[in-house]
């Protein structure tokens, strides 16, 4: 399987990776005023660059175009691995 590194470094975070079947897309995320911001260093967050709307809102709107599954091919996985940037304790509630 493929590994999309650093995905959210990419023109179009997500669908490359998607449109080209990777099989684990990695976000580092950063929790900042009760959000989740993907990034890669503090000093590259960006307010809109938000989980949901990079990662999560087009993972969901695929699951249901598929009914139910990611990918057409049902055999066919995605893993989001999610770096967690912030302390645990706080972030982990958050993500969940």
């Amino acid at each position: 399987m493929v590994l999309s590194h650093n995905d959210y470094a990419q023109i179009r975070p997500f669908t490359n990776a998607y449109n080209n079947r990777v099989g684990f897309i990695e976000a580092d995320v950063y929790l900042r005023h009760d959000s989740l911001l993907v990034a890669h260093e503090p000093d590259e967050i960006v307010s809109e660059k938000t989980l949901e709307n990079l990662y999560l809102d087009s993972l969901a709107e695929r699951i249901k175009a598929n009914g139910g599954t990611v990918y057409p091919d049902a055999n066919q996985s995605l893993v989001l691995m999610i770096d967690l940037k912030t302390e645990g304790a706080q972030t982990i509630p958050v993500l969940i």
